[in-house]
């Protein structure tokens, strides 16, 4: 499975679009594109904070983290809310030939003690990615 994500330019960092745009309309737009207010198009805010679109290549399966936090398993009671975190490793083969490996973490709201089978999860949204951490 693939996913596509952007990377920003500088600072290495990766993020779906859905999390880039939240820090773009928290922030003032100098801030983001490091201008003058009159230079900069809100219209291009992808090019203009710095973000390149890349692919990453999922190349393991899922699997729990077991990770304790404050929504986690753990904490919730029969009937209640949580979510339920998986991770796997992906790679992006960048255009020098390099591989750069990645792990995916996934959030996916359940009520505990009615948890859904893991083939029903929505993988492909980048909407259900928490993070995207970068595997030195």
């Amino acid at each position: 499975m693939e996913i596509t994500v952007y990377k920003h330019l500088e600072s290495g960092d990766v993020a779906t679009i859905e999390d880039w745009k939240n820090d773009f309309e928290g922030m003032d737009v100098e801030s983001w594109f490091g201008l003058e207010k009159e230079n900069c198009n809100a219209d291009d805010w992808i090019e203009g904070g710095k973000l390149e679109k890349i692919i990453l290549t999922i190349d393991d399966e899922v699997y729990p983290t077991c990770r304790l936090f404050d929504n986690c398993f753990s904490n919730a009671n029969n009937g209640e809310k949580y979510n339920a975190e998986y991770a796997c490793d992906a790679v992006y083969d960048d255009d020098d030939g390099e591989q750069e490996e990645y792990k995916i973490y996934w959030q996916f709201e359940e009520i505990k003690g009615e948890e859904r089978e893991i083939d029903q999860y929505d993988w492909e949204s980048t909407k259900n990615i928490y993070k995207i951490c970068r595997q030195d």
